[in-house]
This record gives C-alpha cells, structure tokens and sequence, in this order.
C-alpha cells in the first residue's frame, strides 16, 4: 500500500527460463494464472473494505506482470483450450465492468467477471493473444479506482447546492475568495498521500485591504 514493490521476478525468471514445449507452456500458464488470482484476492478484498486504492494497485500490478510475462515469452502464448469471444462482445463487457467500479454500489462478482475477461484476452484463439488490450483493461481498471479515491463519498451523497437560474445575456458573474495562507509547512490531502493515510488541511483565509482579492470573471 505504501508504494512498496510487488516483486514478481521469480514468475519472470521461470517463464522465460521454461523451455517451450507442450507441458511447460500449460505449467507456465499456471504459474503466471497463480499469481494473477492472488491478486485479484487483494484487489477483491480491498473492494469489500473499500480500500480502492490497494484495488487500483493490485490492478495496476496485474497490468504490469502480464506486460512482463509477455515479454519473457518469446512466443507470447500464455494459454490454450479457452475460447474467446468476439472482440466486440468483450469490449462491451469491459466497459460495463468500468462502469460498475465507478458507480457507488460496486456490483458482487465484479472480480470474477474481470478475471474472466483477461482469461479470455490472454488465451490462444486462431494463433494470437490480446496482451495489450489487456494491459490498457487494467489500467483502466486502476484509473477507476483513483477516480473513487478522489472523489470519495461525493456519489454517495446529494447535492448540497442547488442549480440558479442562469444569468441574463450580456451580464457578467464574478465569483471571489480570499487568500490562503498554509500553515505547518503545507497540506497531506492530495494523492498519494491522501490514498494511504486520508488527508487534512490547516490554513487561514485572509481578505487584503479587507477584500477578498482573488476573482474570476464570466
């Protein structure tokens, strides 16, 4: 959680040290898929704690190895004897499954269902493998959960300010504030920071020449 390395070298040294032949590429598969599922156990148990940050780090370490494992396998096959559907078909399923980890109630089985969609882009179909597609899934994937670590409950909640009526044409709004002076050298709520601890901000407002000096006009 703490920016710690996730060392998967021992995966890497062993598939690219495996020879190439029909029992070691379905025990390379296996190896490879052992570490993947424990990372999908860290990224779903943080979701039932919603600790989405841990989430977005096991997704974004998932992007990372399969990336590497592909790398290291100078046939880039990482599996076999798993149909994968059409390509459309499974874009779709992704972009749901996005979705999902972006709505306030994330859906139960997620985890399950986005394992089955890098199953199926890293299994051998008609001579070929979908590694990047599967790269850029998980980094959505992460991406979705800094998204929800930014915002936090804000989804959860309804809208403290009410829309106005817009201004008449040809007239102008001004909005204004005051200074912000830090104290205590700064501030710890922005990320990463704010991600693994929660943050806190101490600081005075000061009017200038009793005015509020900072203004922005539309």
């Amino acid at each position: 959680r703490r920016h710690k390395s996730c060392n998967f070298d021992y995966i890497l040294d062993f598939l690219s040290s495996s020879n190439f032949t029909k029992g070691a590429a379905s025990l390379r598969w296996d190896v490879l898929n052992n570490a993947l599922e424990a990372l999908d156990t860290v990224a779903s148990q943080a979701l039932i704690k919603e600790e989405f940050d841990i989430a977005g780090r096991a997704f974004s370490t998932i992007s990372f190895l399969v990336s590497d494992a592909a790398n290291c396998l100078q046939d880039n096959i990482l599996g076999d004897g798993i149909h994968k559907d059409d390509n459309k078909a499974i874009e779709e399923s992704m972009r749901k499954l996005i979705g999902g980890l972006k709505s306030p109630q994330i859906p139960e089985g997620v985890i399950n269902s986005i394992a089955l969609i890098r199953t199926s882009l890293l299994t051998l179909n008609g001579g070929s493998v979908n590694v990047e597609k599967c790269c850029e899934f998980f980094e959505n994937l992460s991406s979705a959960m800094t998204e929800k670590c930014l915002s936090g409950d804000i989804a959860r909640k309804p809208p403290m300010l009410a829309r106005t009526s817009p201004i008449s044409f040809g007239a102008t709004a001004t909005a204004s504030a005051p200074v912000r002076i830090d104290l205590a050298g700064g501030w710890s709520d922005t990320p990463p920071i704010s991600f693994e601890y929660g943050g806190a901000v101490a600081c005075l407002a000061v009017l200038v020449d009793g005015k509020r000096p900072l203004k922005a006009h539309c």
